[in-house]
């Protein structure tokens, strides 16, 4: 099925702009994390956790070979994945919203501490919010 335009449509734009200029797995971090009331959401997120978890092995290669020579396009996609974010927090899911926001900044943070530090940021607030959704899920 070819993909259909707006289907990851927020206030401030298309998902898919941002995930596409991103390498393989760092693009599907975000699909993933911005798919709430696309599916099953803590399935998506496990999906994310996932794929954070598989960038970390091409992190270093895709900064290397885009962010350093494009300071200016990370810039915006970091920029533009804020602004989801903001819309994310709004739609009740904050612990994903910031878990994007450091996605997107253990992407293209040129220090490889501060990559590091985002990225494990990251993973655990996914897991806190993977935890929430099921606590809220059995009740």
């Amino acid at each position: 099925m070819p993909y259909r335009r707006g289907y990851y449509q927020y206030k401030s734009g298309e998902v898919l702009d941002v995930v596409v200029a991103l390498p393989f797995a760092q693009g599907n971090v975000l699909k993933y994390l911005f798919r709430p009331g696309k599916g099953r959401y803590v399935e998506d997120l496990g999906k994310a956790l996932f794929y954070l978890q598989q960038s970390r092995d091409t992190v270093d290669l895709a900064i290397s070979s885009t962010a350093p020579n494009l300071p200016f396009q990370a810039t915006r996609l970091v920029n533009k994945v804020d602004e989801f974010a903001e819309e994310l927090e709004e739609r009740g899911f904050p612990l994903a919203a910031s878990a994007a926001a450091h996605a997107i900044r253990a992407f293209t943070a040129r220090p490889r501490a501060a990559r590091a530090d985002a990225d494990a940021n990251a993973e655990g607030l996914i897991k806190e919010q993977i935890n929430l959704l099921n606590k809220f899920n059995k009740e």
